[in-house]
């Protein structure tokens, strides 16, 4: 039995920094938006001079954002690599461990580079499925969820629209859950904001 190394304490790091970085994501994608609705009000009405500093320091944290973004992004990847060596390694290791208990005639009968190319590729797809692709799943949950909440707060009608359109999507069971959970925070909102 293979048993990739996966160290949880750097596992964990990665998830950290993933939905650190997911969390400054969509912090600068809505300050964005914020600072181009202050900038179009302030063009529109001539708002003083505490407009133009709020909309400044607005401006200083999103630049400050995506700097740190791109520290995580770059950690993340230093530290996916490392996991994914060490899953590698380990994998690499029970393959050969495997191969010393086989006969003699294994041997004759296999050939050593069909081998060679079998054992690197299949360790190379479970290092890849082990790292590379259990550990971003967490990002994009929180991307999805708190960018949901955002264009919810927003307007819940372009949250249905998206919805729907994400039904044409390859992933159709995905949206459909999706696009329903939309809806019903859509309609719920809508109705909150009758009664208020």
């Amino acid at each position: 039995e293979v048993s990739p190394f996966i160290s949880k304490r750097k596992l964990a790091t990665v998830s950290v920094l993933l939905v650190a970085n997911a969390g400054l994501w969509i912090f600068a994608s809505h300050g964005i938006g914020s600072l181009i609705d202050s900038a179009e009000l302030f063009a529109l009405t001539g708002v003083g001079s505490a407009s133009e500093w709020a909309m400044l320091r607005l401006a200083g944290m999103i630049v400050g954002a995506f700097v740190l973004i791109t520290w995580f992004e770059k950690q993340t990847a230093w530290l996916l690599g490392e996991l994914r060596a060490g899953a590698l390694a380990d994998i690499r290791k029970a393959i050969m461990r495997g191969l010393h208990r086989r006969p003699m005639s294994f041997f004759t009968e296999n050939d050593s580079a069909s081998l060679a190319t079998r054992i690197n590729d299949d360790a190379e797809a479970l290092a890849k499925k082990n790292v590379d692709m259990r550990a971003p799943l967490l990002k994009d949950v929180v991307m999805l969820v708190a960018s949901t909440g955002l264009v919810l707060m927003s307007s819940p009608i372009v949250a249905v629209a998206v919805g729907v359109l994400a039904w044409h999507e390859p992933l159709r069971p995905l949206a459909a859950v999706g696009g329903a959970m939309v809806l019903g925070a859509g309609i719920y909102v809508a109705r909150n904001a009758t009664t208020s």
